[in-house]
Formats: structure tokens, sequence, C-alpha cells
């Protein structure tokens, strides 16, 4: 039998407006100071590296130990990167931006095997389930994981065009809440196996979902996400009465928290305490669920539960165990979660390690795969399974309105989509008609991974276009600037609830070993993978649908 592997969180760091290090944040956090909205201290700038560089690289380093055995890789988390960097440039130069996720990686993953994680605000709780189920599966024995986003006007004009940001300091669950507070923070954490450089708590269960239902706004149900957070308690052999706090989202947006408190009561955490994070650092996106958990450790670890500043009146459908007063709390286990842009969910179980009779990541990297169905396509080109389905013209907008035509299809959103999310879209319906006679794909067992190098760029440069000219920028074009949005338009045409991840720049053999460590889980008899690219200039998609091999 293969010896169970678990993700041990050993050492931990960050750097907000309130400072750096733990001790810092906790000491300023639990006498009541805020950093929201306000910029953090970098050190000084590495020579060739932008600001976020040298911030990743900083704590990347303070937390990888200089002489570290086994195979070691390192996962980015950050929503937007270096997306600032199209203010220097021509917003029209594709070529010449440097703000595209992948950028990084040249610079900070040497000599480590890397990947980035863009999905919105789960971004960086679902760099840590990424992290977490490649350590339990052997391909890595140490992963430190980084999460960072920094303000900028590109981030807060489009959160304004939702009219989601408040004038004050946010107040999640208050009956008087009216929008989120923005702030920037760079954490990183090592997760090992190795029980010798355990700080005492590690990873014990995860789940992320995806909601099906709206690119920008939450489950009317909170189904979804409590579907998540109920895997990670499976997973982590947990019940409702062993955990000891939630660290949840907390956006203080009216949709979001009505939803958290819905899918808390389906999941029966109703009556445990429960804390949001965001008015002391504000909503910190791709670094928020890094720096979260790096906090929510040290409260488990001290004992004590920091309040929710700003909190006076519940404004919740459901009941919530929520509190401003710091509070002392007892057990061993907390969950963490997540939600945001494109429906996606996340949730993880963090805390003391204890033995589990299974662990379904063991020998994942073993599972054979079997490909039911591909799609590619390029140049006015699609073809399904060796076989062409269209030839059209290879201009982009005719090409895809005669694919789309094609399809005799009846979505009204098609052409309000992005051009990046039109292509993911039409590539994704191939697929699951060629498949759809297949008795083993249910779509309520499919898992979405996906990948590109260039983001969401091209969508990117009409934001910026716009905010550069001084017009009101458009809400619907800002929530395109993500590219897990491709997942949540699939998922909503297809009813797809199960996991969604979108990697920047993955090798495929990465993205092939994440099918076969979900597949191995038994949660999903399906992965629809792939890679879909747009740029002024080119387009491309290679999709497979993959299952186990019998």
């Amino acid at each position: 039998m293969v010896a169970q592997r678990v993700a041990h969180i050993s050492r931990t760091t960050l750097i907000t407006s309130l400072g750096t290090g733990v001790d810092t944040h906790y000491e300023r956090m639990h006498s009541g100071s805020s950093g929201a909205g306000k910029p953090m201290q970098c050190p000084p700038l590495i020579e060739g590296l932008t600001r976020l560089e040298t911030l990743i690289c900083h704590a990347a380093t303070e937390v990888l130990p200089t002489h570290i055995g086994g195979r070691t890789a390192l996962i980015i988390s950050t929503t937007k990167g270096d997306i600032d960097y199209i203010h220097s440039r021509n917003p029209l130069d594709f070529d010449a931006c440097k703000h595209y996720l992948s950028a990084h990686y040249a610079t900070l993953a040497q000599p480590l095997a890397y990947l980035t994680v863009s999905n919105a605000c789960i971004s960086g709780v679902a760099a840590v389930i990424v992290a977490d189920r490649l350590i339990r599966s052997g391909k890595y024995d140490n992963i430190v994981v980084v999460g960072a986003d920094v303000m900028s006007d590109f981030t807060t004009s489009g959160f304004k065009a939702f009219k989601s940001v408040s004038a004050n300091l946010c107040r999640p669950y208050d009956k008087s809440r009216d929008g989120l507070s923005l702030g920037e923070a760079c954490g990183a954490m090592l997760l090992t196996a190795d029980v010798a450089l355990s700080q005492g708590y590690a990873v014990l269960g995860t789940g992320i979902t995806n909601d099906a239902n709206h690119i920008s706004g939450p489950s009317r149900t909170g189904r979804p996400l409590a579907d998540a957070i109920e895997e990670a308690l499976r997973e982590a052999t947990a019940t409702p009465t062993d955990v000891a706090f939630v660290n949840a989202h907390g956006t203080a947006t009216l949709y979001n928290d009505e939803m958290e408190s819905k899918a808390l009561a389906l999941a029966g955490l109703s009556h445990v305490p429960l804390n949001s994070l965001k008015p002391y650092f504000g909503h910190t996106l791709g670094a928020s669920g890094v720096i979260e958990i790096i906090m929510s450790v040290e409260q488990l670890r001290r004992g004590v539960l920091l309040g929710t500043p700003g909190f006076e009146e519940l404004g919740t459908p459901e009941p919530l165990n929520v509190s401003p007063a710091h509070r002392n709390i007892a057990g061993n286990l907390f969950i963490k979660t997540a939600s945001g842009f494109g429906g996606c969910n996340a949730a993880v179980a963090i805390g003391t390690p204890v033995a589990k009779p299974h662990d379904p990541y063991v020998a994942a990297l073993d599972t054979p795969l079997h490909t039911l169905a591909t799609v590619s396509i390029a140049r006015g080109q699609i073809e399904c399974s060796g076989v062409n389905r269209l030839s059209a013209p290879t201009d982009f907008h005719t090409f895809i309105r005669t694919a789309y035509k094609q399809l005799a299809d009846a979505n009204a959103k098609f052409f309000k989509m992005s051009d990046l999310c039109k292509l993911g879209y039409i590539g994704a319906e191939h697929i699951m008609r060629e498949v759809s006679a297949d008795a083993r794909i249910d779509t309520r067992s499919i898992a979405v991974v996906l990948t590109n190098r260039f983001s969401s760029a091209e969508t990117d440069m009409q934001h910026q276009v716009m905010l550069d000219n001084g017009e009101n920028v458009s809400p619907v074009i800002f929530v395109y600037t993500l590219p897990n949005i491709i997942i949540g338009e699939v998922s909503i045409r297809h009813h797809l609830t199960g996991e969604g991840l979108f990697l920047i720049d993955a090798a495929p053999s990465e993205v092939a070993d994440y099918a076969r460590i979900l597949l191995s889980h038994g949660r999903y008899t399906a992965v629809l993978v792939g890679s879909c690219e747009k740029t002024p200039d080119t387009y491309e998609l290679h999709m497979q649908m993959i299952v186990k091999q019998q």
C-alpha cells in the first residue's frame, strides 16, 4: 500500500498595508488596525523586476528553505498580475505589453517547476487546493504558494462600474453594508510532505464548484458553495461539529454575503463562529485566499478568533455567528471559503493532521487516460475527433459568426461575450455534442481545466482604452477581463456544477496530470481540458474530453 501523504503547512509570510510578517499582522489586527485601501510597503525593487515581481520573489524566497530535499514547485495565484503595465505602452500593441500573467515565470520560476492559477477571487484558495492535491498525489514534495495582487486603476474602475465599492470601510454581513473595500497584498506559504517541517497544521480537505448560474452574480440558493464546503469536510473526515470557526469570503457586497449565509446554513455551519478579514486588508483579489489562510492558521494556533470590524446588525437571510469582538475558540480545524466572478466557489478545511482511512489522491498519477473526443479550431477550420466540421474565412469575426450559425444555437448572450469566450464556447459546444450519447457522461460529474498563455489580454486592452480615454468603463467588458469566465459561460450553457480551474501557461503534461488527479478522486467521471487563445492576430483552441481508461 502506498503511504498516505499530507500537505503540511510550514513557513508562512505576508506583506500588506499593515506591515510584514505574521506576528506583526496579528498584533495590529488584534488592536483594530485596518489597512484597507492603502498601499503596502514594497521591499526595494530587484533590478529588472516590477513591483509585483519583487514582492513575489521576496515572499517566495523567505518561505523556501535554502536546502530542501525532494521535488519542489512554485504556484502563483494572481487575478490581474502586472495589469498596470498597459498604462506605459500603447494598449493596442499586443506584443509590447508586459502585463500577461505568464511573464512572471521567466524571471521567478527557474529552476522550479511552476503553475499559475487565475480563477477570479478564489485564485488564492484554489492555488492552495491545487498544491495540496499535487503533493498528496506524489507529483511534488514541496510547493511554495504565493498569492499577489496590487491595487490599480484598472481593477478599481471595474469594481466601481459594478457599483460594488463602498465609500467607507466595508462591513461584511451587516444590515448596512454597501460594498467592498479593495486592497493589495502578497502572501506566501510552504506546503510540504515532510512532517519534520510542519508547524502543526495541514490541508485536510478541499472542494471547488461552479454555480452554473451567472458570470457576475452568485448562486441564488448557495447550494454550489455548500457542496464545496461539504466536500472539504468529507475529505477531512470531519463534521460541522468539528469546525472551530469559518473564515468566510465576506466581501460586504449585498448578494455575496446573502449567498454565503445560505451556503453555510445548507452545510450545517450557521452556528459556528465566523469572521471576515476583509475589513483589515480590503479585498486583495488573488492574494486574499492565501493571506487569509495564513492568518486563519494563526488564529487557530492562538485560540482567538478576530472580530469582524464594522459589524453591528445581521443583514443576511440566514443566521450567522459573526461578531465585531475578538472571541476565544476551541478546536483544531477551520473552514476557509471563497467565491468569485464566473460562478466559482472554493472551500478548504485546515487543521491538525489526522490519519485517514482512504486518500483518493494516492497513486493518482498512475491513472490511465482515454480521450473520448477532441476539437481543434484555427485558421477558419474546426476539426472534431479527426473529422472536419467547418471551413470558413480565417478572419475571426467572420469565422466565429459562421461557426455559431452552424451550431443553430439560441443563446442570445453569445454575441455579448468576449472573443476569447466565444472561441471557448464554440469549442466546448462541439465537444459536448460529440459525447452527448456516451452513458458515462453526466454533466454533474464533469470538471473543466483550461489554460492559455495570454490570459484575457485582448479584453484587458478594451477596458484600458476606455479608462485611458476617460470613458465610463463597462462592467460587461470588465467581467470578461477574467480568463476563467470562459469556464463560467461553458458551465452555464451545459449546467456544469463541478470543479472549474483556469491555469496560465500550463504545460500539457501538468494539465494531464491534474486531470488524472481529478479522475482518481471518484467525484468526476470526465474532465474537459484544453487551451484557448485569442490575440489580435491569431486564435487557436484545442480541447479534449478525458475519462479513465477502462
